[in-house]
């Protein structure tokens, strides 16, 4: 049984969405989730037994967001995604934007290790069409996008000074131990 639901995104969670390869587009606001796909499987997690029918709340859409109805299959009738799970699930999304971004930017920084990131940004954005630099039609600000792989930088120079604080001890008193 194919089921539905229609969610508020931000505009770049559902360009994003729109454009990855696992999910089969149905129409200019619709993908399919395999049930195999992640969303699919974050689907499956977040429905449960509704013996009766949910109340449709209306979308609220603001500048920002847009509608974006998914398309899943399901075996059973009865199972289905609460409506007040519905904002879990967007920020859920969002994540798996970040998440996506941070992987391919540092993938890319990697193997390019300039302390001179944002093409890398840029170019995560631009295969997905996120719009950053338009003053009226804006999916994103620049600084954002740029900010979520600057924090994951900091995330991982500050766990390395801890760790190379916590090392120490054990490194210097190696070295004057192997020296005797």
């Amino acid at each position: 049984m194919t089921k539905e639901i229609t969610l508020c995104v931000p505009k770049y969670v559902k360009k994003f969405l729109l454009s990855e390869p696992d999910y089969e587009l149905l129409g200019p606001d619709t993908i399919l989730a395999p049930q195999k796909s992640e969303l699919g499987k974050l689907i499956a997690g977040f429905s449960r037994m509704i013996p009766y029918n949910q109340n449709i709340e209306p979308l609220v859409l603001t500048k920002s967001t847009e509608a974006l109805t998914i398309q899943y299959l399901c075996k059973k009738k009865a199972l289905d995604v609460p409506v007040e799970r519905y904002a879990t699930l967007v920020s859920f999304l969002d994540e798996q934007f970040r998440a996506s971004l941070i992987r391919e930017v540092s993938a890319i920084h990697a193997i390019h290790s300039e302390p001179e990131y944002a093409w890398m940004v840029r170019s995560f954005l631009d295969r997905r069409n996120v719009v950053t630099n338009d003053e009226h039609d804006k999916d994103m600000e620049w600084d954002t996008a740029k900010k979520i792989y600057r924090d994951h930088l900091e995330r991982i120079n500050r766990k390395n000074v801890r760790n190379r604080k916590l090392s120490q001890p054990v490194l210097s008193g190696l070295g004057a131990f192997c020296r005797a």
